[in-house]
C-alpha cells in the first residue's frame, strides 16, 4: 500500500452535478496491497483513475501489467493507460 499511496499524485475536478472527482495517476508494483487498493479505487465514484503504471517488485513490470489490464477488464475501465 505504500507504494500505490505514495505514488499517487491527485487533481481535483467537478463533475456536472457539483461531484468533487480526484483524477489520479498510480505507480505499483502489483502486490496483494496494491491490488487491494486499487481495487478500492476502481469502486469509487470520487476517483478517476488516468493512468496506471507498473515497476519491479512483487512481480515483473510486465506480468503487473498483465494482471491490472485483467483487473481493469473486470471494472470495464479498459480506457486506462
Amino acid at each position: 500500500m505504500n507504494t500505490i499511496m505514495s505514488s499517487l499524485r491527485a487533481h481535483t475536478t467537478m463533475n456536472s452535478i457539483g461531484r468533487r472527482i480526484r483524477n489520479i495517476a498510480v505507480d505499483t508494483d502489483v502486490g496483494f496491497d496494491d491490488l487491494f487498493a486499487l481495487t478500492m479505487l476502481l469502486g469509487s465514484q470520487d476517483v478517476n483513475i488516468r493512468i496506471i503504471t507498473t515497476v519491479q517488485g512483487m512481480t515483473k513490470p510486465d506480468t503487473g501489467a498483465d494482471v491490472v489490464r485483467r483487473l481493469l477488464k473486470r471494472f470495464g475501465r479498459e480506457d486506462v493507460p
